[in-house]
């Protein structure tokens, strides 16, 4: 089945569109953040294994770490400035 849009319609449905798709990415980003401060990931050069690896957007001293590399989230992640070392 097929429907013709008015212009104003369909600028109403891209409206509708940004706007859900604003509220799951800062959902999905929430999330994220949680599982990077709470999953334990095995690092030995951290303070031990199965330690948390942590979140570069969580305050300082919230388990943040400086990079995404081995974050259990890293790849679900929806943040467009993620951090990987060199």
């Amino acid at each position: 089945m097929q429907y013709l849009l008015s212009e104003g319609e369909y600028k109403e449905l891209q409206n509708v569109i940004k706007q859900r798709s604003k509220a799951y990415n800062e959902e999905l980003q929430a999330l994220c953040t949680l599982v990077a401060k709470y999953v334990p990931v095995k690092v030995e050069w951290k303070t031990g294994p199965d330690v948390p690896w942590g979140c570069i957007l969580l305050p300082e001293g919230q388990g943040r770490t400086m990079y995404c590399d081995r974050c259990p989230a890293q790849k679900m992640c929806p943040h467009p400035y993620k951090d990987y070392s060199k």
